[in-house]
């Protein structure tokens, strides 16, 4: 899921659980153009087993998008492109094509669709909330189009920090980071949480030589890509726009 947007509100958004709208103000990523106000409209939402808030909401003029835990992410006027961009980063700078993809987090599908579209043999899809796949499929399926019913799909629920441990050692080409920290449901679970040395040192440890692993980075694309150095030295920073400081951005690296 990419966090694609700055917003300017007064209150909790997280804490929002009501349907009705309200007005927020919003600008959106990879675009240049200044913090307007928008209406927000919430269509569904529902208090998850493990206290998560998910939210489909309609924004105007960007149509409908997914909110987890108060962070706006999958935005319907430019979520396919973005996954799009993301695994084309993965895919044009590995050396051969690609038969054993993990995503880590992605419960949107829309990472998952793309991935598909390389023909590997499997996908190993870890995320920690089944119930954001079932409403990100019940309330925006044009973002997975079906990918979860693939039978090359191997859906691992649970603690993506835990269950990677499980994967085999040099055995995937390509691993997608599709987790926000802003969207996570405590510190444990972000990217660049306590957890973080765990965690790249298992994504580390499962990329084949001369693997890749790709990462979003819009909110502090030097941090990211300087985290990435202490594990991948061949690491770099990607963007859509070197003249908008709102562009999209992500780090990839490859396993040399």
């Amino acid at each position: 899921m990419t966090n694609m947007v700055q917003t300017q509100s007064t209150g909790h958004p997280q804490q929002t659980f009501n349907s009705g709208s309200k007005r927020l103000h919003l600008k959106l990523r990879g675009f240049n153009e200044k913090l307007q106000s928008r209406t927000l409209n919430i269509c569904a939402h529902l208090r998850t087993t493990l206290g998560q808030i998910i939210e489909i909401v309609d924004v105007s003029g960007w149509g409908k998008c997914l909110r987890l835990n108060g962070d706006l992410m999958a935005i319907e006027k430019n979520q396919d492109g973005l996954h799009q961009i993301m695994v084309k980063l993965g895919l044009q700078n590995l050396d051969r094509n690609a038969r054993s993809i993990t995503i880590l987090g992605g419960g949107d599908g829309g990472i998952l669709k793309h991935s598909l579209r390389l023909n590997p043999d499997q996908i190993n899809l870890l995320e920690l909330d089944p119930q954001v796949i079932s409403f990100c499929k019940k309330y925006l399926p044009h973002i997975s189009n079906g990918a979860f019913d693939d039978n090359k799909v191997n859906l691992i629920i649970g603690d993506a920090f835990v269950n990677i441990t499980n994967l085999k050692d040099n055995s995937q080409d390509i691993v997608f980071v599709d987790m926000t920290d802003g969207g996570a449901i405590s510190n444990e679970n972000q990217v660049f949480g306590p957890r973080s040395d765990i965690l790249m040192q298992n994504i580390n440890r499962i990329l084949s030589n001369k693997g890749v692993v790709v990462c979003q980075a819009n909110e502090q694309p030097q941090d990211v890509l300087k985290n990435f150095k202490k594990y991948f030295e061949k690491s770099y920073c990607w963007s859509d726009s070197f003249e908008i400081k709102n562009a999209n951005c992500y780090v990839y690296s490859v396993n040399d």
